[in-house]
């Protein structure tokens, strides 16, 4: 059977990507028709990292590519790095920066690539 195998980004990559996130608390007050008024708080946390589509690759199926914006304001795309074919295409994923260079940390070394075919 022949499927798309994506093998997405390395640990090295997602490491450079990685969720920042940050504590947060609303302080809300609701006013009814009444006039009565409640006050509470609500807390949470959320990712500071954006994370868009940026584009999209072909196997067998339409697959996404993304852009992350990190919180210091680092921008990160991902891109095809290699596309060896083992029962269909693996797809490995890797980083490049807001300038177009591809970020050395984020690519596939060529064992790790055949390791995982």
């Amino acid at each position: 059977m022949r499927c798309d195998q994506s093998m997405g980004l390395n640990e090295r990559a997602l490491a450079i990507i990685a969720p920042v996130y940050r504590k947060y608390q609303d302080k809300i007050t609701r006013t009814y028709e009444d006039g009565e008024t409640v006050s509470f708080q609500l807390a949470g946390t959320c990712n500071l990292v954006k994370c868009e589509p940026s584009g999209e690759y072909e196997g067998f199926d339409t697959h996404r590519l993304m852009k992350y914006t990190l919180p210091n304001g680092d921008v990160y795309q991902e891109f095809v790095q290699a596309e060896p074919w083992s029962s269909g295409p693996c797809t490995f994923l890797a980083l490049k920066d807001k300038t177009g260079n591809e970020v050395k940390e984020s690519l596939w070394t060529d064992q790790e690539i055949e390791s995982h075919l």
